[in-house]
């Protein structure tokens, strides 16, 4: 392996070792990610290597498993697996000339209408404040 691991729980533990045992400790976990190099301990530290080593033992056998699974590729080009599903959307209408016009004649009726309550609403404020 490249790389090594430490999940939160294993430091949550890790971290209430005495210091000095803490330093040992991580070195140890450490070469045995890197290298698989089993560490010799006693007492605390060996309990709670036990559990550390299974878990990370298992994580490193999912690891494995997940990129020899990648080696192998996709599914095979007849499987309807390969194949990326579309969405199914409502049609979109066909733009032409024609239609393009009639969005500009929509939008100019939209602007005078934009201007007129603008306008209105300007009347509105201005009687309210006897300006006009």
């Amino acid at each position: 392996m490249d790389s090594v691991i430490i999940l939160r729980s294993y430091w949550e533990s890790i971290y209430h070792l005495p210091q000095e045992t803490r330093g040992k400790f991580l070195e140890a976990y450490i070469r045995y990610g890197l290298d698989g190099i089993e560490p010799k301990f006693d007492g605390l530290e060996k309990s709670l290597w036990i559990s550390i080593k299974s878990s990370m033992e298992a994580n490193m056998k999912r690891y494995k498993a997940s990129v020899e699974n990648g080696k192998k590729g996709g599914a095979p080009k007849g499987n309807n697996n390969a194949k990326k599903q579309l969405k199914t959307t409502q049609e979109q209408p066909k733009i032409t000339e024609n239609n393009l016009n009639k969005n500009k004649d929509k939008d100019k009726n939209m602007d005078i209408d934009k201007d007129m309550d603008i306008d209105k609403e300007l009347d509105r404020i201005l009687e309210m404040k006897n300006i006009r």
